[in-house]
């Protein structure tokens, strides 16, 4: 009987220390860090390549018969941005230039009778050397960046006329002008350090040109019959790869 009472005294010592255990409270388990947001702001520099849609409407108004012509100098591009960006939460405000040029001689044939008044002659027009500068809106979704982006644009029209029967050329002269462009793209920062990122981007842009009056040399310079007024626009897609400094951070 006398054994009994000490394990029933035991039992209910046990019991009291387990229930004054369960009361402490339970340590937590450390939390793992939580990684800052990626911070847009800063200075980039970086290349693109893609492909260009141009359409340029060209008519001979000192001309007769058939005046008015369609060109379509489609044509693989490539250039480099340089731009300037600061982010405050979400959005993200900056500066961009912008320049690209064409890989090959994107001169194209006109329609109808070979882009010419005069059925013997071949007429063709280009754009190249392109340039833009404007503000990019956008907002950050952490790595991602989603922007809007439009300004002045300014590009190389050219155009030149030859015989057909004899290949000689009768013009081939260009003329700078400026217009406008809108656009929107996504980036995507792939590669990040304390002092520079690598960002991936797709972007889209159209460009107006407007029309330009194009005085033939072989005229003198003159408004004569072979004066053009070109009007010109393009649609571009293409991927860019950008290098960015941290230095503002």
């Amino acid at each position: 009987m006398r054994g009994f009472g000490i394990a029933l005294l035991a039992a209910a010592a046990m019991t009291a220390s387990a229930a004054k255990a369960a009361d402490l409270p339970v340590k937590a388990a450390p939390m793992a860090p939580v990684a800052a947001p990626y911070n847009w702001t800063g200075v980039y520099l970086g290349g693109n390549v893609g492909y260009m849609w141009a359409n340029q409407d060209v008519n001979w108004p000192a001309s007769i018969g058939v005046t008015n012509f369609k060109h379509t100098p489609n044509t693989g591009i490539g250039g480099f941005q340089a731009g300037i960006q600061y982010q405050w939460t979400n959005l993200v405000l900056g500066v961009e230039f912008n320049w690209f040029g064409t890989f090959n001689n994107n001169d194209a044939t006109g329609s109808p009778q070979t882009g010419c008044p005069a059925a013997t002659f071949t007429c063709q027009t280009g754009v190249d050397n392109i340039w833009t500068i404007g503000p990019r809106l956008g907002w950050a979704l952490n790595d991602w960046l989603i922007y809007g982006t439009g300004g002045y644009a300014q590009g190389d029209i050219h155009t030149r006329s030859f015989e057909i029967a004899t290949g000689a050329v009768f013009d081939d002269f260009d003329k700078r002008h400026g217009g406008w462009f809108a656009g929107a793209g996504v980036e995507y920062a792939f590669w990040k350090t304390a002092t520079l990122d690598g960002i991936l981007g797709l972007e889209y842009q159209h460009i107006d040109l407007g029309t330009v009056r194009m005085l033939s040399p072989g005229d003198g310079g003159l408004f004569d019959v072979d004066t053009r007024d070109i009007r010109t626009t393009a649609d571009l897609v293409r991927a860019r790869l950008s290098i960015k400094g941290n230095f503002f951070h």
